[in-house]
């Protein structure tokens, strides 16, 4: 039952993600009526899959263990598949796709390094994430994004 709930909370977000990408088309073609509609479908997923999440909280671990499970399998894991799809994506000379793996592996090595820090040296701090890549910065944003040259006004903070 527990891996069933882990990929329906999977597939939610993995529809919210869908929603919210047709509600910028549905903008972009000029239908409101389908853009209002793609974004509370979006909301809906997404707070579907959050109620489950809290249900599902106490087949989490403790923070520390989540930290270190993030540090060294989950965070991994992204790297090792972004990896893999840049190289194939590279063979089938799909630059787009190939030069988004390879921006993502980069961040989440990244963040590996952030979330290790964290777990040595605990300091609370804010974050700005870049909107367009994902690139997570602590403290402050940067003027432009390092990873795909976002100007700081993309970047979205996280703060305590």
């Amino acid at each position: 039952m527990d891996e069933k709930i882990l990929l329906l909370i999977a597939r939610l977000y993995r529809q919210a993600s869908r929603s919210t990408m047709y509600a910028l088309r549905a903008d972009k073609d000029k239908r409101p009526e389908l853009a209002v509609f793609f974004q509370a479908l979006a909301e809906s997923h997404s707070r579907q899959a959050q109620r489950f999440l809290v249900q599902a909280r106490g087949h989490i671990s403790d923070t520390g263990e989540n930290a270190k499970t993030a540090a060294e399998e989950e965070l991994p894991t992204f790297i090792e598949t972004f990896d893999a799809l840049h190289q194939e994506a590279l063979d089938q000379n799909n630059k787009t796709v190939a030069t988004g793996c390879k921006h993502s592996a980069g961040i989440e090595r990244m963040n590996r390094n952030l979330i290790q820090r964290l777990i040595d040296d605990p300091e609370v701090r804010s974050y700005h994430v870049c909107d367009f890549c994902g690139f997570l910065s602590p403290d402050a944003p940067p003027d432009s994004c390092p990873i795909c040259t976002a100007p700081k006004k993309r970047f979205i903070e996280i703060a305590p």
